[in-house]
């Protein structure tokens, strides 16, 4: 990932002691997807997570899997986001007794993905 002006700006923000937050996360991850880049999107997501220790708002990662589900060949997007997806939230709901994340969850993206003719089979 080439170091970006949206990543100079979070190094920025914790050089300063700003945290970034969901709502910073969500902001820069929907950009890259009203921009059309859902790739950078999921890889923005997921390099936040890793770096930063803050995911994006289910909410608003459940719209990029719904982007990468409805680009012409996003199979391997859709694909990625959900396991990027599954990175990021996985203790969130697996401590409650639950085997998936209601919004996140496998049958759910699943189904999605059927829907947008994500799979090829």
């Amino acid at each position: 990932m080439v170091l970006g002006r949206y990543e100079k700006v979070m190094v920025e923000m914790t050089n300063r002691g700003i945290a970034p937050d969901s709502i910073v996360i969500d902001g820069v991850v929907g950009g890259f997807v009203q921009s059309g880049d859902v790739g950078e999107a999921i890889s923005f997501a997921q390099h936040a997570y890793n770096q930063y220790g803050c995911a994006p708002t289910a909410g608003k990662f459940c719209r990029v899997v719904h982007a990468a589900a409805a680009l012409d060949d996003g199979q391997h997007e859709a694909r990625r986001a959900i396991v990027v997806a599954e990175q990021m939230w996985e203790g969130d709901w697996r401590g409650e007794g639950k085997t998936s994340h209601p919004v996140l969850g496998h049958a759910n993206l699943r189904r999605l993905l059927e829907e947008r003719g994500a799979f090829d089979y």
